[in-house]
């Protein structure tokens, strides 16, 4: 293949006909010259083509390296078996259940009276003193 390189110019640079002289002395080889001249150029030119779409196809293959592989194409935040979300979505739904079960006993003591801490004058005069 690397012997084909810049040959391209040089089959596009002959001429078309072998020459005047080569007509009337050897029509036979004249017709046979135009003949694989042209087939030479056709051929040129569907190699140039094809060259081109495989440019193209390593570009598109390229392109797609990204999904090759055990994990290809699938984002890390997509929901799967086992994945991240699903870990997080278990701890939440734990969390939930405890912040339930709070709220739970919470009720069960509203008929209770709760005990709150008031801060009497002396308490205040002393806060103030630490404070200030």
């Amino acid at each position: 293949m690397s012997d084909l390189i810049g040959k391209d110019e040089i089959i596009e640079q002959l001429p078309e006909d072998w020459s005047e002289e080569a007509e009337v002395e050897a029509p036979e080889k004249s017709r046979k010259y135009q003949e694989l001249q042209q087939r030479l150029v056709e051929v040129t030119e569907r190699r140039r083509v094809a060259k081109e779409r495989l440019e193209q196809y390593r570009n598109a293959k390229q392109l797609l390296v990204s999904f090759e592989g055990e994990d290809a194409g699938l984002q890390s935040n997509l929901v799967v078996k086992n994945g991240e979300i699903e870990k997080e979505l278990e701890r939440m739904r734990m969390l939930m259940l405890r912040v339930e079960r709070g709220l739970m006993g919470l009720e069960d003591r509203q008929g209770d009276e709760m005990d709150i801490d008031v801060v009497d004058d002396d308490g205040e005069e002393k806060l103030r003193r630490l404070i200030g």
